[in-house]
């Protein structure tokens, strides 16, 4: 008997599994495509506000950050209720441990736009 896995044959496959995976969370979780959409207004109004390169690059980072945050945490999610469908107490901590993680992710890089983007906000209507 053969086994198939699911590896890929070649990088190729690899970076066209890896960008279906994307494309699938951004298709099924709401909270995924909400980063992906502010975070490309955030960057576009970095780029309108002049921040440097590295300030983008920042910005870039911990926007990533939280995307890659809410992917795990669907990700958690979704085997959660496949392994056990009904409630348990034990994966409740399991599935809100994973949403504080985008939490935390999306604080500290609320606190990183802020501190980059509103001095250039404030020079604005001075």
């Amino acid at each position: 008997m053969i086994r198939k896995t699911w590896r890929h044959n070649n990088l190729t496959e690899s970076f066209i599994g890896a960008f279906r995976g994307i494309t699938i969370i951004l298709k099924s979780e709401r909270y995924a495509r909400i980063v992906s959409i502010y975070g490309l207004l955030i960057i576009l109004l970095s780029i309108v506000l002049k921040a440097s390169l590295v300030e983008i690059a920042l910005l870039v980072a911990v926007i990533t950050l939280v995307l890659v945050a809410e992917i795990f945490n669907a990700i958690v999610e979704n085997i959660m209720n496949i392994v056990k469908p009904y409630r348990d107490p034990h994966i409740k901590v399991l599935k809100e441990a994973s949403a504080g993680m985008v939490l935390l992710a999306s604080f500290g890089a609320a606190i990183a736009g802020c501190l980059i983007l509103l001095p250039k906000i404030i020079l604005i209507f001075r």
